[in-house]
């Protein structure tokens, strides 16, 4: 279930949400009626869950008013990295897009020619969410990982933070509040999909036949959700 948290920065409710997925996902959404949570570590960038090089920079001040011989805070700093390393690689996280449109680059990055776009409102978002586990949801904020200094009082803070490399994705993200045990690979945590699903978007360029497919397979799970093909492939008039 949603919670709000001091940490995160959610969007407005009417903010329009997409996800970009294959279709092998989105009839996994609509069988197990569940979203899957990748662990952070499995997202592709190395820097997921890292701090910005001026945060570590401040952790010897941190330790130096701790009242602990200086000889012993080296040891302290890597023990305590190592440590908020491993549980924040752990995290478990679900990515969304916030655009009021579609997004090609979106579309090439991870829906290809058989992609679906999922599209929905933070306010469905946060109210789909009926696993008992507490979820927190907030925009990504894209910093200079070399000058910019986080937070460390709660290690959500480095979840919420990624290079301004990845500005193009304007993520909004969904962080499961299971820190207790760390799960190989990932996680499905349940939803309600009648609530989440606003509308299904299918990939500019696929052909008529998928379009079919899809509608078939959500008619099979009795979505209600209207399904249209996007329409940047349309024919430019000149």
């Amino acid at each position: 279930m949603y919670e709000e948290h001091p940490e995160f920065n959610p969007p407005p409710p009417n903010a329009t949400l997409w996800r970009y997925i294959d279709f092998t996902k989105f009839v996994s959404l609509l069988d197990r009626e569940a979203l899957f949570f990748s662990r952070l570590d499995k997202l592709g960038d190395p820097f997921e869950g890292s701090i910005p090089k001026a945060t570590q920079d401040m952790r010897p001040v941190m330790f130096e008013g701790m009242d602990i011989p200086s000889e012993l805070i080296p040891n302290m700093i890597e023990s305590f990295s190592e440590s908020k390393g491993k549980r924040v690689r752990s995290a478990l996280v679900n990515c969304w897009h916030e655009n009021e449109n579609e997004s090609e680059a979106m579309w090439k990055l991870y829906g290809g020619a058989s992609g679906i776009a999922i599209k929905t409102t933070f306010k469905k978002l946060s109210e789909c969410l009926i696993d008992d586990t507490p979820m927190f949801i907030g925009r990504i904020r894209y910093i200079d990982y070399d000058t910019t200094i986080i937070g460390e009082g709660n290690i959500l803070a480095s979840l919420l933070v990624k290079r301004k490399s990845f500005e193009h994705e304007q993520e909004v993200r969904i962080v499961s509040g299971d820190f207790e045990q760390e799960i190989e690979g990932g996680n499905y945590y349940k939803v309600d999909t009648h609530t989440l699903i606003h509308e299904v978007v299918v990939a500019p360029y696929s052909p008529r036949w998928f379009v079919n497919l899809v509608e078939s397979v959500a008619s099979r799970y009795n979505l209600r959700a209207p399904i249209s093909k996007s329409g940047m492939d349309a024919i430019p008039l000149w």
